[in-house]
């Protein structure tokens, strides 16, 4: 008995790991089911992937490769087929939901600048905030095309989305 307690005190060990990985890991608990898979049908037609950074806690887009501003507008059309394909209420919806995580994520920069963690801040600026805005251009280009009615209120929503995200809601 006293040779199995050394031996089985490293599995113990890693199982008690490994469950408490489980119980304290941070997901990403922004999207619906619907809204991931609107997110991963437009980024995979653009050539950007989306991630999750655990330590900021931070969802965001990002493109997978460099790319020209002309195959940036090529992929652009792209885009626009996989959203003529959903509801243009899902569609503004999204691009909604897409818009105030940009201005979540310019408001955590802020917050970092703000706070002298010029670590977070500049990942966030260099590196998270970019491609997050240039897929957010992409989608808003979009979303116009889609729901014309759409570009009169556009402006006004992106006004109350950024209070909101001021004030924290």
């Amino acid at each position: 008995m006293k040779r199995i307690i050394p031996l089985l005190l490293p599995l113990l060990l890693i199982l008690n790991c490994s469950t408490w990985y489980q119980l304290t890991k941070k997901e990403s608990r922004y999207y619906t089911e619907e809204e991931k898979l609107i997110l991963e049908a437009t980024t995979a037609a653009v050539d950007f992937r989306y991630g999750f950074d655990p330590s900021l806690e931070l969802d965001y887009v990002y493109k997978a490769g460099t790319f020209s501003e002309k195959e940036l507008t090529d992929k652009n059309k792209k885009m626009l087929e996989v959203l003529r394909k959903i509801d243009r209420e899902k569609v503004v919806a999204f691009y909604e939901k897409m818009f105030r995580l940009k201005e979540i994520i310019t408001w955590n920069m802020n917050n970092a600048q703000k706070d002298g963690e010029w670590d977070d801040y500049t990942l966030i600026s260099k590196y998270i905030l970019p491609d997050t805005e240039k897929y957010v251009e992409m989608l808003e280009k979009n979303v116009i095309l889609i729901d014309q009615n759409y570009k009169r209120t556009i402006e006004e929503r992106k006004g109350e989305i950024k209070k909101q995200v001021e004030a924290g809601n």
